[in-house]
């Protein structure tokens, strides 16, 4: 024998009253915003995913949602390879005013270390090192300045701490020496990521050939 059941949702309208809106903050452990992290919205009782697509924080680590029935939920971040479920910290969603919630996660710090050798795999001293990251507003810094520090006489080395939630190149230069440009890596926590990097020297008088 078959049962059947039939189910009937309201359907929440963004002009409706029941319907609410959620402004999620999504900070790290230093209370920084985490730009382009994931957050999804769970039913606090059923601990599913609320009817509502997943949305991406800005630049200020910010995610709007609208379209949300009356009720308790909590929130999900994850900014590879971190990831936050706050089930413990619900709140209650009143559609008559807006909701806003935040979720902190920890996201960490990973170093990343250049190695720069020449054509003989020896080390290249004081070679400059600029550090550039795929998205976010760690290098270059908000002032302008660049990630930037030069290699040490011993081991042709330079190192710097990142937040765990990018993925960082590196430009290196030295004057008598070609430009080299590492791939792009992600920063894990607790984790050494090493680069290594090649310079060839270059030919007095040598240019570009440059055609138009």
């Amino acid at each position: 024998q078959t049962a059947s059941f039939t189910a009937r949702l309201e359907k929440c309208l963004e002009t409706a009253a029941n319907c609410g809106k959620l402004e999620a903050l999504v900070i790290d452990e230093d209370n920084l915003a985490v730009e382009n992290a994931e957050v999804s919205v769970y039913n606090s009782e059923t601990q599913l995913l609320a009817p509502v697509l997943p949305k991406t924080t800005d630049v200020n680590g910010i995610a709007k949602f609208a379209n949300l029935k009356k009720g308790r939920y909590f929130l999900r971040a994850v900014k590879y390879p971190a990831e936050k479920k706050d089930s413990g910290n619900s709140f209650e969603l009143d559609p008559k005013v807006l909701k806003k919630q935040t979720i902190r996660m920890e996201i960490g710090t990973g170093i990343v270390k250049i190695i720069v050798k020449d054509e003989e795999n020896q080390p290249i001293s004081n070679a400059l090192v600029e550090f550039r990251t795929d998205s976010g507003k760690e290098c270059p810094k908000e002032n302008g300045e660049a990630c930037s520090l030069e290699t040490d006489a011993v081991e042709g080395k330079a190192e710097y701490a990142f937040k765990a939630d990018k993925r960082v190149y590196a430009i290196i230069s030295k004057e008598g020496y070609s430009s080299f440009t590492t791939s792009s890596r992600q920063v894990l926590k607790g984790q050494t990521l090493t680069l290594e990097a090649g310079l060839r020297k270059t030919i007095p008088g040598d240019k570009p050939d440059i055609r138009i």
